[in-house]
């Protein structure tokens, strides 16, 4: 019985020891917005256009006066390892030895004519445990898996804020 007991409990560990990077933050929803319906404008960013909210376009024949200020902070926890925990014998059996955590927050403002019409701000954390026998993603690919998932919420904000805001933009 206590055979049983002894395995059952090492499994357990083991399978938690295995587990993937967490989310939290961010709907299971995935917006893949229509290029016809994208909101057009000056776009202020000068980081990877892989990031950028796929709902905006810039597009100098519009004659918009619409401006997209987009930027983003990542913050990282990946504490270090305590001495003594090479001497816990419960690593072996899958037992987590510390955590990885990712923070992306992303600012989108849209400006018309020096007036701020809309902010959005959305944040994603990313955690992973880290075993002996895991190596689970790298801190690079929770931030890069991170800010597409924030560029995809503020997108799924965007589809659903899209009448108000054509109007807003398109009036003069």
């Amino acid at each position: 019985m206590k055979r049983i007991l002894v395995l059952i409990v090492a499994v357990a560990l083991g399978i938690q020891g295995c587990s993937s990077t967490q989310v939290y933050g961010a709907s299971e929803k995935a917006v893949q917005p229509s290029i016809q319906n994208r909101l057009l404008g000056r776009i202020e960013y000068s980081g990877n256009a892989e990031y950028l909210p796929r709902m905006l376009a810039t597009n100098s024949d519009s004659g918009s006066k619409a401006v997209f200020r987009y930027s983003y902070t990542v913050s990282y926890e990946a504490p270090g390892e305590h001495p003594l925990t090479i001497f816990n014998p419960l690593l072996i059996v899958g037992m987590p030895k510390g955590t990885d955590a990712v923070v992306v927050t992303g600012v989108l403002e849209i400006v018309k004519d020096g007036t701020l019409l809309k902010r959005y701000e959305k944040s994603v954390v990313l955690k992973k445990d880290k075993t002996v026998f895991s190596e689970g993603e790298t801190l690079t690919e929770m931030r890069k898996k991170g800010l597409l998932l924030v560029r995809d919420q503020i997108d799924l904000q965007l589809v659903e804020d899209q009448q108000i805001l054509a109007k807003q933009l398109n009036t003069e």
